[in-house]
């Protein structure tokens, strides 16, 4: 699941920085606030 949600999170931020790979516990907690 958090590799789906880092792809849809990727576009979003545009490609540059990855949030995903630095901090696994803010990606998702975005995902879900948003």
């Amino acid at each position: 699941l958090p590799t789906k949600v880092a792809c849809k999170l990727a576009p979003a931020t545009g490609g540059v920085k990855k949030p995903h790979r630095s901090k696994p516990g803010t990606v998702p907690l975005r995902e879900i606030k948003y």
